[in-house]
């Protein structure tokens, strides 16, 4: 019996030593500042450590925030997404995870979106929150940096638990959005939600123009 308890007590020392420690912090930039970055030790049922950064103009307003934290595998989204619209509507969406301690101390910048050079491809484009379908009425957008696909979406989305907002967006983007799964994808443990109803992507044309550069 005496031996039965030891190696329960064994067991139970062994789980909380396994236990997986993050960085976690939350900031309203692309990055973290050091001296608010902490650490701490994950639930039983969170096995990855998480970094997001995000900047997006597709909301009710424009907002960018940086999340670190232990998270779920079954949650990770890990890559970059990016996505271009007409009248200054974007997002880009970064999102790394990991599995051994600490393992996310390094800051994941995101690529400025201005300093994005033009690519020379180029997409039809419109952008609404009503729930039909947008209508591009021969509007285009020029491409950035690797988006390489034309892109019609219709989503939800949620941001830091607020009411849940229905946009219909078509633009630019990078294959890794369009390889997005429809459905609710989640990041920084839920602070931001995008529910996608469709998701439909071709291959971007080329402009007749020549393309802007940005030194």
């Amino acid at each position: 019996m005496k031996a039965l308890l030891s190696i329960c007590l064994l067991l139970a020392l062994l789980s909380l030593v396994a236990s997986l420690r993050c960085k976690t912090c939350f900031s309203c930039e692309r990055t973290c500042r050091d001296e608010d970055v902490r650490t701490e030790e994950c639930g039983q049922d969170q096995d990855v450590c998480l970094s997001v950064s995000t900047n997006l103009t597709i909301w009710q307003f424009p907002f960018a925030f940086t999340y670190k934290g232990c998270s779920r595998s079954d949650e990770c989204n890990d890559g970059y997404y990016i996505a271009s619209g007409v009248d200054d509507r974007y997002g880009q969406v970064k999102s790394r995870c990991c599995q051994t301690d600490e393992c996310n101390v390094q800051n994941m910048y995101l690529p400025d979106y201005n300093s994005l050079k033009l690519n020379g491809f180029q997409c039809p484009s419109c952008f609404s929150t009503s729930w039909d379908h947008c209508d591009s009425q021969e509007r285009t957008v020029q491409c950035r940096g690797t988006e390489d696909q034309c892109i019609e979406l219709t989503f939800d989305l949620s941001l830091y638990g607020l009411p849940k907002q229905h946009i219909n967006f078509r633009g630019c983007s990078n294959k890794e959005l369009c390889f997005n799964p429809t459905g609710k994808t989640k990041y920084g443990n839920g602070l931001l939600v995008f529910d996608y109803d469709f998701i439909l992507c071709e291959k971007a044309k080329g402009s007749t123009k020549q393309p802007e550069t940005k030194e």
